[in-house]
């Protein structure tokens, strides 16, 4: 008989088994039953508390490779996240520059509306150009298509209302008309615009003081100024100064334009050159005219608003 070599716990746990079996097969049934129930829980122990052979104790880890995809795409992400910043941080400031540009433009044309309900037509001392003596001439708007200058009344300041008890010495005269023009300011120097300018006089009697002349630049975003003015029948691109115009169309804009505009004769050209550079309009009523005042008192000449309106039918405003 051979002899049974076992080498290993789990065949040693079997070979006890099979002998237990062997044993047990020369008593009764019962015990042989027993025997190999025991023996079968043995084996079953002991292959739950079996280790593995080969046990592996490494962890894991990322290659090269997938750290350097993992960090260009973080980088990718990042650089799509700030493209996506800066993209809305510079749309947020286009609009912000827009609103203000419009605001300004607005606020403008609301304040010259305003000079002009008050604009009238006003005896002023001037020089005759052919004797240089001083004579009385009436005065309401001279300008052309890059400046303009009118007179139009206006409240007295606070020192016309003041007390004579509470002022040392006599109460300064203090005039209700002024003289007021418009122009884009010129950098000679610098050969650029620098922006809308607005110049003051007081007018006191029949003279223009100069010497209290008030120039401030009120925008520099406006860099173009283009007027035409409305004669009764059409527009003009100048006016002589002697009598108001009916209306007056006045277009502001962020882009000079003096060359494409110059010399340009063609009023439907012009308007379109103005619309493409964005210039905002506004055509405004002067009631001081002489023809506006004839117009009120039941004369036939044409205004805004007749079939010869200006603006060519289109009602004017800001765009």
């Amino acid at each position: 008989m051979t002899p049974l070599i076992c080498q290993s716990s789990e065949e040693l746990v079997g070979c006890r088994g099979l002998c237990s079996v062997a044993i047990a097969k020369r008593s009764n049934p019962e015990d042989v039953a027993n025997a190999r129930t025991q023996a079968l829980r043995q084996r079953g122990y002991s292959a739950a508390l079996r280790k593995p052979r080969h046990p592996s104790n490494r962890q894991k880890g990322m290659t090269l490779i997938e750290v350097i995809i993992s960090i260009s795409l973080v980088s990718m992400l990042m650089g799509a996240v700030y493209a996506l910043y800066i993209f809305s941080m510079n749309f947020r400031q286009d609009v912000v520059n827009q609103a203000s540009e419009v605001a300004a433009w607005r606020s403008i044309m609301r304040r010259v509306t305003c000079e002009f309900r008050f604009a009238m037509v006003y005896p002023i001392m001037e020089r005759d150009a052919e004797t240089g003596e001083p004579a009385s001439k009436d005065f309401g708007l001279r300008g052309n298509n890059w400046q303009m200058q009118f007179v139009a009344a206006r409240l007295p300041g606070p020192a016309a209302w003041a007390r004579p008890s509470l002022i040392d010495g006599p109460i300064p005269p203090e005039p209700d008309v002024e003289m007021i023009s418009y122009s884009i300011r010129y950098d000679e120097e610098a050969e650029e615009y620098e922006g809308l300018e607005r110049s003051s006089a007081k007018v006191l009697g029949l003279e223009r003081q100069q010497d209290v002349s008030h120039v401030r630049l009120i925008s520099a975003k406006v860099k173009l100024l283009y007027i035409r003015y409305w004669d009764g029948s059409g527009w003009v691109n100048s006016w002589d100064g002697k009598d108001l115009p009916v209306a007056v169309d006045i277009w502001m804009g962020p882009n000079p334009a003096v060359e494409e505009l110059e010399d340009n004769d063609d009023p439907d050209e012009v308007v379109a050159i103005l619309a493409d550079l964005g210039a905002s309009r506004r055509i405004i009523y002067v009631p001081g005219s002489t023809q506006s005042l004839a117009l009120m008192q039941g004369s036939g000449a044409s205004a805004p608003g007749s079939s010869s309106r200006p603006g060519g039918g289109q009602p004017g405003g800001m765009r």
